[in-house]
This record gives structure tokens, sequence and C-alpha cells, in this order.
């Protein structure tokens, strides 16, 4: 009985006969995450294999379809943008023509496609869903999908005013959750001493001590609240803390 092939095996298999593919359409075409296809691709062990219709690696291959995907993306950056000049005439840059009410419709529409994603994917990280998206977008099209700007989606207030309050709610609810769960996972997280080794400052200890406590999550809007300040800069707190708990746990070898 011959063996089943691994996840990575199609992956590779598949870019060494279609090495121009980018990694979407590898996922699609596999069924494995573009997350997936994008770690096992980059993956360096497997850097230095030929691919013979192009004879090139694996490792410098990647590197021409990066640079040419670049060079794509700066094409439909001056089809949308203006040329900026300076004084005399010389080129500066560009600016993107885009009025007020088509950012806001474009902020509606991340924020729409931000919430179905999730809502299908609901145990993805927000890093696997941000990368997902990224790469579904053309080029030069709208925001850039970061895991910042993807959470920023996730928690607008608009998504109450789009999808209904009861949706809203449960998104943050769901994304509460999923972060408490990520903190549980650190070994010795709650630890005073932890928090110092990983570096958080005293804001960032206070934040998620409200925020995840024994009794329970309290919403960012009751910290807001709490501490005087924005609900974004309770947030951006917390996402600093736990990257900080999260590199300091990689870095000390705990699992």
């Amino acid at each position: 009985m011959l063996e089943e092939k691994t996840s990575k095996q199609k992956v590779i298999e598949y870019f060494l006969e279609n090495p121009t593919a980018t990694n979407l359409e590898i996922s699609e075409k596999t069924g494995i995450s573009k997350s997936s296809v994008q770690r096992y691709l980059s993956d360096p062990s497997i850097g230095n294999i030929t691919i013979l219709k192009t004879n090139r690696t694996i490792a410098e291959q990647i590197r021409v379809n990066t640079q040419r995907g670049r060079q794509k993306g700066g094409r439909a950056t001056f089809q949308t943008h203006q040329a900026q000049k300076d004084e005399k005439g010389r080129f500066i840059g560009t600016k993107k023509e885009i009025e007020e009410k088509d950012k806001e419709a474009l902020k509606r529409q991340d924020i729409i496609q931000a919430v179905l994603y999730f809502s299908k994917n609901p145990y993805m990280t927000i890093d696997q869903i941000a990368n997902d998206l990224e790469g579904m977008k053309a080029p030069g099209d709208g925001s850039s999908y970061t895991k910042d700007y993807i959470y920023r989606c996730l928690t607008d207030s608009r998504v109450g005013e789009i999808f209904g309050s009861v949706i809203a709610s449960s998104i943050r609810q769901r994304l509460d959750e999923n972060r408490y769960s990520i903190l549980n996972k650190l070994e010795n997280v709650w630890n005073p001493e932890f928090f110092e080794s990983a570096g958080l400052t005293e804001r960032e200890i206070a934040v998620l001590h409200f925020r995840f406590s024994e009794e329970g999550i309290r919403s960012a809007d009751a910290a807001a609240i709490y501490f005087g300040v924005s609900r974004n800069a309770i947030l951006k707190s917390e996402n600093n803390a736990i990257e900080k708990l999260k590199n300091y746990q990689a870095g000390i070898g705990q699992k």
C-alpha cells in the first residue's frame, strides 16, 4: 500500500510543476491553507531543490515570483494614483485618488470581508486570517491586511451597523475568548515574574489583569472606562502585551 503524501509534499510537487503559481492558487488547487503553503515553501530545507522547468532553485523562483508581484502591484498603483511633482517638475511620488465617500465604502467592504471570513473560520488566528485575505486581494487594492488591521475591522463599531448588535457582540466575545485561551496556554503566564521578564509595562500588566481575571473576561469598553482612555488604546496595550509574552515564551523554548 502506497504511503499517503503529506500536505508539504503536495505543495512542493505542485510548485515544481507550476513554478509561477501564487500561494493562493496552490492553496485552491491542493486544498491546503494559504498560510501553510507559505510556510512550507519558505522552509530553508527545500530552498535548494532545482525546478526543472525554470532551472532555478525553489528559493530563487520564489524571489522571482515576489519581484514580479511587486512590479504588477506598481503598475496597478499608477493606474489608481496621481503622479506628484515638486516645484521643478520632478517626480516625487504618487497620491491615491480616493474621495472620502470611497474610503468609507472601501472600509465597509473590508469590514464585511473580515467578518464573513472570521464567521466561517472562528478558530483561525488573526494572523492566519490576515494572511489569507491579503493573498486574495488584487495588488495595490485597498489597505494592507495586517493582523492589526483585521482585528480593528472585526471590532469596528460599524460591524454592529452592518450585521447587527448581536453578531458584533458575538464576534467580540469570540475574540476575547481566543485571547484568553492564548494567555492560558502560556506557562506561568499569571506569575508576576513572567510578566516582568517578558518586558511588559505596568499599564500592559494592569490591562491584562483587568480584562482577563479569575472572575471572567471584562470587555475592552469596560477597561477603557476604568483606565480613562480610548478603547483603541486598551487594545493597543493588550496587543503589545500578548506579543511580548508570545515572543518571550518562544525565546525560552516553552511550548
